[in-house]
């Protein structure tokens, strides 16, 4: 993909977003509704159900790049971001995560599962900013 429409998507994005939400050490909190769920196969069904991450700053910098304290469904990991919108990505035990910003309400969260043979998933989600 070109680098100046990458720039300019990213651009676009953050003019759409509360600026409180992204300022440097603010907690972000992430509300969605999970709308499909596809495995690797690219089998998909529609799905319902409700997730939030809630991201607290350990150690970022002035872009939103670095490490935050994820609670999402009663877990919690260190998550690290490339920049203030995203990707973000995450461990848990055999599991990785990474949460990418489609639009200004549009999510896909992909987990990989290591264990007892790589698997994949991919949530389709909508999302809104509580903070």
């Amino acid at each position: 993909m070109n680098p100046r429409l990458i720039l300019n998507l990213q651009l676009i994005i953050l003019s759409l977003l509360p600026c409180t939400v992204w300022a440097e050490g603010a907690v972000r909190i992430i509300n969605c509704t999970v709308n499909m769920s596809c495995d690797a196969g690219c089998a998909c069904m529609t799905v319902s159900g409700k997730v939030s991450f809630r991201m607290e700053p350990l150690d970022i910098g002035s872009d939103g790049a670095g490490h935050y304290k994820l609670s999402y469904r009663g877990k919690q990991a260190k998550l690290e971001a490339l920049s203030n919108i995203g990707p973000f990505y995450w461990s848990d035990g055999t599991e990785r995560h990474t949460l990418l910003i489609s639009s200004e309400h549009q999510f896909l969260w992909h987990r990989l599962r290591m264990d007892p043979a790589p698997e994949a998933s991919i949530y389709f989600l909508t999302c809104n900013y509580l903070q």
